[in-house]
């Protein structure tokens, strides 16, 4: 051994440092579900591989094989910012721009990442901020940018050091909603940017405008790569008809050209061939069984004929974005705000596929526990059970999509569950209210179907215990089964209840409420008379009542605006228990260690439970939670998926986990006899220190 070394070694060394603390944090649920659902899209143009989608669902993903697999990238950002325009450099793929969708709740307007979306950075510097409809970059400076802003100054704005920061560039003309933006991709001077009624033309990048008026209303633009002068848009004209407009002159005038006859409409994007300046592709709307369905038609002489070259079965598939291959143009790639979502043609449009691997861009309203084993995760296209919640979920295929207002479990039967709300047959929807005695593999009665008494539109349902008395409540109707559901009896008609809980100990007592700011009501004779039983609540919609499963005296509910009340009376008088201001969306309880977890409109879980953390959970707005007592795991719905955490037991959080981080002292001490240093790291605590070695 070097001596020196050996003397080095010798030496006694201590620090003390401060380490992160521990949070029981959250991880999307394991469910094998792919879909696109996108809202914007960016493909880098050195690099026609590498491709950025944002998604309606709040998600984030990129691409290095056109499509073929994706990565979610969405955690370095926000929780729950949802993308609405996408802009990646010219000359770096790494290098990309993010602008906030309409239905973002996060009021920063852009975000850059200098690798490939590892990392993000606000650069919104002198941006009004809103919504960003579109950015571009020059194409021959990166550091020249465009972006279409709403807000309070809403308008064109124009960075000229990569995005850092944001002059408002039609400031002279005032707040004008754009609804597009194109440039020149020989003379990136010259841009175009579509207004109401007009557009605005610039020739040196933005530092003036001229206005041109329409006698009708340009909606997207696509600025043709094989002639600089020659510019297409898709409209309506002064007639509000659709139409293809064209421009000859770089968009000093526009004229009118044909656009698919039949039954086309609504075009939402506008694509000239990089190549053939005759050809061009435009997206909208035709039948699809009946309803209005996405497609795609192109044609090769300036609009004189066209032919349909995109009309998936999935009527949903409406293209909104149109990108040629930079390198190749017989490959094309359309963003859809279905759930395919992603389609590429490697053949000029002949046949397209969908790629939506690694996208899990789903729904989940509701997520519910039956305290009996099994939890179960559901979405307008989402129906998920899992005996694990932090195991693998299985996907039970369902053929309509629902939108569901109640959903209860059977606390004394697994697999027996209750839905209401509304079933969607294409664009219709028809009352739903149906039992599943198996997990929800099958359902009766079947979907647009009501039992045997219930009429109108169901609107909540309500489980006893026992395993055959149910209750649903409607539109000024309350009705009970004790039959499973099979048929009902109308026991009151003037009660109108959108919260409902039944007493485990006794299934003629319930506890229900109106959203709608109504007072707390009880009934104890099954639904038929019912009083007031909101003595101590505030004023605000109750949105989650629960009975404490070992104690019915034991009740927690959640009051809109308000936190949390507890009642040890069985609802004769209500105590504060958690303070929450903020919209609450639903709740759960773990009676057991008083913990209330609610879930919010804008602050993700707000909880009493030290040991719980937020990082993983990419969303700000939770529409649902469940606590379930099996596994002391806490499942989270939102709009970019189910999520789960693994409750800390409370015997593993510290004071120091709920705020300060711990410290941490690393002692290096020789030992001489084996040549060896040993390395013990000490942790303060209140009863002393311990080693780990």
């Amino acid at each position: 051994m070097n001596r020196r070394l050996l003397t080095l070694a010798f030496y006694c060394v201590a620090a003390t440092f401060a380490v992160p603390t521990a949070r029981a944090d959250w991880n999307p649920i394991q469910a094998e579900i792919y879909a696109g659902y996108l809202s914007a899209m960016g493909v880098a143009p050195t690099n026609p591989d590498r491709i950025y989608v944002g998604t309606t669902a709040n998600g984030f993903y990129r691409t290095d094989d056109a499509g073929l697999h994706w990565l979610d990238i969405a955690g370095a950002l926000p929780p729950g910012q949802r993308i609405g325009s996408i802009a990646v450099s010219p000359t770096d793929p790494d290098v990309v721009l993010a602008g906030s969708g309409a239905l973002s709740p996060v009021s920063v307007s852009i975000y850059r990442s200098t690798d490939g979306g590892d990392h993000w950075a606000p650069i919104s510097a002198g941006l009004n901020m809103g919504s960003v409809s579109r950015i571009l970059f020059d194409p021959l400076d990166d550091a020249v940018v465009f972006a279409a802003v709403s807000g309070t100054g809403k308008g064109v704005y124009r960075s000229s050091d990569g995005g850092v920061t944001w002059d408002w560039s039609t400031a002279a003309f005032g707040s004008q909603t754009i609804y597009d933006l194109a440039l020149d991709p020989a003379d990136p001077d010259r841009v175009i940017a579509l207004a109401s009624g007009k557009y605005y033309r610039s020739v040196d990048s933005g530092a003036t405008w001229q206005t041109i008026t329409e006698s009708g209303n340009l909606g997207r633009l696509s600025w043709s790569v094989a002639n600089p002068d020659l510019v297409w848009a898709v409209g309506t004209n002064a007639s509000s008809d659709d139409r293809l407009f064209q421009s000859l002159d770089g968009g000093l005038t526009f004229s009118e050209r044909p656009l698919p006859a039949g039954d086309a409409g609504y075009f939402r994007a506008v694509a000239g061939d990089p190549v053939d300046p005759d050809r061009v592709i435009v997206s909208g709307l035709h039948s699809c069984g009946g309803f209005d369905g996405g497609a795609a038609w192109r044609t090769t002489n300036q609009g004189s004929s066209w032919s349909l070259i995109f009309s998936p079965s999935t009527c949903s598939e409406r293209a909104f974005d149109i990108t040629y291959d930079a390198f190749d143009p017989s490959r094309l790639y359309f963003a859809t705000p279905g759930v395919e979502g992603f389609w590429v043609s490697l053949n000029n449009g002949s046949t397209w596929t969908s790629r939506k691997e690694g996208l899990h861009s789903y729904s989940v309203d509701l997520v519910r526990s039956d305290g009996l084993g099994t939890t179960y995760a559901r979405g307008y296209f989402t129906n998920l059970i899992a005996n694990d919640p932090t195991g693998s979920w299985l996907e039970i295929p369902q053929s309509e999509e629902y939108e569901l207002w109640g959903f209860d479990l059977n606390r004394s039967t697994s697999g027996l569950i209750y839905q209401v709300g509304q079933v969607f047959f294409g664009d219709f929807g028809r009352p739903l209210a149906n039992t599943s005695a198996d997990f929800g593999f099958n359902w009766s009665p079947l979907p647009g179907e009501l039992p045997i008494g219930v009429e109108g539109w169901p609107l909540q349902v309500a489980s006893a215990a026992n395993d055959h008395r149910v209750y649903v409540f409607g539109n000024a109707s309350v009705y009970r089964s004790d039959d499973q559901g099979e048929s009902y009896v109308e026991v009151n008609s003037t009660r109108t209840l959108d919260v409902a809980a039944v007493d485990p100990s006794n299934q003629d007592r319930i506890l229900g409420a109106g959203t709608s700011g109504a007072s707390l009501w009880l009934s104890t004779d099954a639904g038929a008379t019912w009083n007031p039983s909101n003595s101590g609540l505030p004023p605000g919609a109750v949105v989650y009542i629960e009975y404490d499963p070992a104690d019915s005296d034991h009740v927690l509910v959640a009051v809109n605006h308000a936190g949390a009340f507890e009642s040890t009376d069985g609802g004769a008088g209500w105590a504060p228990f958690l303070s929450y201001t903020g919209q609450i969306l639903d709740a759960a309880w773990d009676p057991a260690l008083a913990h209330i977890y609610l879930a919010t409109q804008d602050d993700g879980v707000v909880s009493n439970d030290p040991g719980l953390g937020s990082y993983g959970l990419n969303a700000t707005r939770v529409a649902s939670v469940a606590y379930d007592a099996p596994s002391r795991t806490l499942l989270a719905g939102t709009t970019n998926g189910a999520y789960v955490t693994a409750l800390l037991d409370p015997a593993d959080v510290r004071e120091d986990e709920t705020g300060a981080p711990s410290l941490v002292s690393v002692e290096v001490a020789p030992v001489p006899a084996r040549t060896e240093v040993a390395i013990a790291l000490r942790r303060a605590e209140s009863t002393g220190a311990g080693a780990v070695r």
